[in-house]
């Protein structure tokens, strides 16, 4: 097995993109006539697809003999092209840059390259990933680079964070918002993967292990490709397994702790000491979220979660309240995350309106016989 699993295995054609549904049902139509925009923003958070995607177009864009599918077509393994973005040479018409390396007089010398006509023919594509890194001056240059349109130029600006840059850039281009797959998604993406490396697997993986991997990924295909290829090389096979040795708190034991919590009962603070409280906090909170969502629209991504919100439906008052209070938690954090701070606020929860049977909160963080304290 590679070292490189995440990128060996990275989606080579729009058919093995994982989420993102309507931005590659737009880029198949689009591939039928090559006719792409020629500045395109791709903007989400870190794994979505924004750089796979980006690389797949400019493998496809000049591509002579793209394999014909049904309704679109994807770029050839066998196209000069294909070969020199996939091993990362970009010494023909694709050229890559990362942007945190980048100084205002390397963006001014793009204008040499996107100027230069092409020794092999064809358009010329510019990625220029992390874009946010760029610098003020930089920027500039960028919007300048942007105002000319060029027929034979396309040019794609990866970044986590669109707000980075002005209406004026933004504006110049397509944007496109990459989202985070749903955790169905990515897991049925890893179960393509085992069948892609050959693997055999027991089924206590395939029934359990991929699906706890998806669910504690954050939404990060890499995160997830990576956590998979541990897996595979430890054999970490059941939930239980992977939960201990990446801390992952699985779904139903989430749900336990966040009904604990719910009903004011000091014992969640017990069933949480096992488990890292920021990853806890992050992901009850998303699952808070989640289920406001379905309790007043009815929308969900997965059956299995129907019931979890189901299940929370008599404490939609409590649920809405908790939310409210992990929203006002994190605005406070401001991005550090403060343990103690968030332990505080949550036994204010805990004791509000808590029944006269539960102990006091403040009890809950005395050491516990046999249970590890962080």
């Amino acid at each position: 097995m590679t070292t490189d699993y995440a990128l060996s295995l990275r989606p080579k054609s729009l058919d093995e993109m994982c989420g993102q549904k309507t931005i590659v049902a737009e880029m198949k139509k689009r591939s039928l006539t090559m006719e792409f925009p020629s500045v395109m923003i791709f903007g989400g958070d870190s794994g979505t697809g924004k750089t796979t995607m980006a690389l797949i177009l400019g493998a496809l864009m000049n591509d002579p003999a793209p394999i014909k599918k049904d309704g679109y077509c994807d770029p050839n393994p066998d196209s000069p092209e294909f070969k020199a973005v996939y091993s990362e040479a970009y010494n023909r018409n694709v050229c890559f840059y990362d942007a945190s390396k980048m100084g205002k007089e390397d963006v001014v010398a793009l204008e040499d390259v996107v100027g230069t006509k092409s020794l092999f023919g064809g358009k010329k594509v510019i990625i220029i990933d992390e874009a946010q890194e760029l610098s003020r001056h930089s920027k500039g240059a960028t919007l300048k680079l942007l105002e000319k349109k060029r027929d034979d130029v396309c040019i794609i600006l990866c970044t986590m964070n669109p707000e980075a840059f002005d209406k004026s850039i933004r504006s110049r281009g397509q944007y496109y918002q990459f989202k985070s797959p749903s955790s169905s998604d990515i897991a049925a993406y890893l179960f393509s993967l085992t069948e892609k490396v050959g693997a055999e697997l027991p089924d206590e993986f395939i029934e359990q292990g991929i699906f706890t991997i998806a669910e504690n990924c954050e939404g990060s295909v890499r995160m997830a490709v990576q956590t998979l290829e541990r897996c595979l090389t430890a054999e970490l096979w059941t939930s239980e397994q992977i939960q201990q040795e990446f801390g992952y708190i699985n779904s139903e034991n989430l749900l336990n702790i966040v009904k604990t919590l719910l009903n004011r009962n000091a014992e969640a603070f017990k069933m949480m000491q096992s488990f890292d409280l920021k990853d806890f906090f992050y992901q009850s909170s998303k699952l808070l979220a989640d289920c406001l969502i379905y309790l007043r629209t009815g929308l969900y991504d997965a059956d299995w979660k129907k019931a979890q919100y189901e299940s929370l439906r008599s404490l939609t008052k409590e649920v809405t309240e908790l939310y409210n209070l992990y929203t006002e938690i994190d605005f406070k954090m401001a991005g550090y995350f403060r343990e103690s701070y968030c332990k505080v606020k949550l036994t204010d929860f805990l004791t509000k309106a808590a029944p006269a049977t539960t102990p006091p909160a403040r009890t809950a963080f005395a050491p516990n016989p046999g249970i590890k304290t962080r």
